[in-house]
């Protein structure tokens, strides 16, 4: 687990520590990219020496959002027989393959995906904000009931017959993760430009890359994908 980064132009080193807490041998590089989590950039968990002020004030205009994010396996996908989506699409969903998304509005967990092209029985839910703040503040099984009772709205089918085919369920709460301390980013009022200064590269050495840097597709697994890539060419530039 890194503790503190120590810079100077062409030299970084990286103090860390094991999950006993021991010491680790101090990590040497010319140069470093920098891909903590937004939350955990703000909590200062990680000691940048000298500090990176420029850094502190791109921070201070980016907010963490929160997801409930829950996976569910069942013994049979229910939603994949033909029967079942011609009672509730029409008879031309035969016609339109498989189950892609479900959204339900009004529902406590509106927003559902299977794994198509892959089939399986496998379907995840997900809800964000507020609401996944309420869910995220109850015990784990008060979570995956309040979850059955939301997708049997969306389904029409009784929770019962849910809970009776469940195999499996898994779902993990990143705000009390304290390797991100949240889920996701988004731009707070008035930092526009937050996430491109974030983004700036510091006298060529420390490089920043993380979905919190790609202020088009902030909050996405492609704006972190996207980061990496440019953060790459940078260093790439640098070290030609």
């Amino acid at each position: 687990v890194a503790q503190s980064v120590q810079w100077q132009g062409g030299s970084v080193r990286v103090a860390c520590r094991g999950a006993d807490r021991a010491p680790l041998p101090t990590v040497s590089a010319r140069t470093a990219v920098i891909t903590l989590p937004l939350a955990v950039l703000k909590a200062g968990m990680v000691r940048f020496e000298p500090a990176l002020p420029a850094k502190g004030r791109a921070l201070a205009g980016l907010e963490t959002g929160q997801v409930f994010k829950i996976v569910l396996r069942f013994r049979e996908a229910i939603w994949d027989d033909a029967e079942f989506l011609k009672e509730r699409r029409g008879p031309s969903s035969a016609d339109r393959g498989g189950l892609n998304f479900l959204h339900g509005q009004g529902a406590e967990v509106p927003t559902w995906w299977t794994t198509l092209p892959v089939r399986s029985s496998v379907l995840v839910g997900y809800v964000g904000a507020v609401a996944a703040e309420q869910l995220l503040a109850e015990e784990p099984p008060s979570r995956l009931e309040r979850t059955l009772v939301a997708l049997s709205e969306i389904l029409a089918v009784p929770r019962r017959d849910l809970e009776d085919q469940l195999d499996a369920s898994a779902s993990h709460d990143w705000r009390a993760d304290p390797f991100a301390r949240g889920a996701y980013s988004y731009i707070g009022v008035g930092g526009i430009g937050a996430p491109r200064a974030l983004a700036r590269p510091v006298e060529g050495t420390l490089f920043f890359a993380g979905e919190a840097t790609d202020g088009p597709q902030i909050g996405t697994v492609a704006g972190a994908l996207a980061s990496g890539r440019r953060a790459a060419r940078e260093v790439l530039r640098v070290l030609k």
